[in-house]
């Protein structure tokens, strides 16, 4: 009699340190949902701030403030070297007749300017591609008009791309579409 209380009384202590156990498992994947929702939320803030620094150009805007964007990707590549989701490629078509500084890229006759290597539509894939963003920005006429538009990353949800596009005044319906998701 004595054996089986003191089995009732083990068993007792193994149950309730199982219990204790279980309760402090419970509290602490709780913690770690609330942590790990947190940390998304800051970053969908922090994926709109960065959004937020590119989408101000875009629609219909002038060469100068086009020029002012393509100094503003030579910044970011150069602070974001690392980081290859934070690069966004620029895909231009800088005047109406189709004249270049160098030749098309891609298959509807804008230049791709790629910021991180690999990318096959690239005029050049050298890491920071800083000559093809000067090239870019020289290639862009301050008199003129142009039509800027987003590429969203369907995976990060981050600026990708930026299209820029010769504004002739009548609208074609033609757009460059990059190949890239990064």
């Amino acid at each position: 009699m004595e054996n089986a209380s003191k089995a009732l009384i083990i068993a007792g202590a193994v149950l309730l340190a199982i219990l204790i156990i279980a309760i402090g498992m419970l509290i602490y994947n709780n913690a770690q949902n609330t942590i790990e929702e947190s940390v998304q939320s800051m970053s969908a803030y922090d994926r709109n701030q960065f959004n937020a620094q590119w989408t101000q150009y875009q629609g219909q805007t002038s060469g100068t403030v086009v020029r002012e964007l393509i100094s503003k990707l030579v910044t970011n590549a150069k602070t974001y070297e690392e980081e290859f989701s934070k690069l966004p490629d620029l895909c231009y078509k800088a005047k109406s007749d189709g004249n270049y500084t160098t030749s098309p890229a891609d298959t509807k006759g804008g230049i791709v300017v790629s910021t991180p290597p690999g990318n096959s539509n690239a005029v050049a894939t050298d890491g920071i591609n800083i000559s093809g963003f000067n090239l870019a920005r020289n290639a862009i006429e301050a008199r003129h008009l142009y039509n800027v538009k987003m590429i969203f990353s369907s995976k990060s949800g981050l600026v990708s791309g930026i299209i820029v596009e010769y504004d002739a005044g009548d609208t074609d319906g033609s757009e460059f579409e990059p190949s890239y998701d990064k």
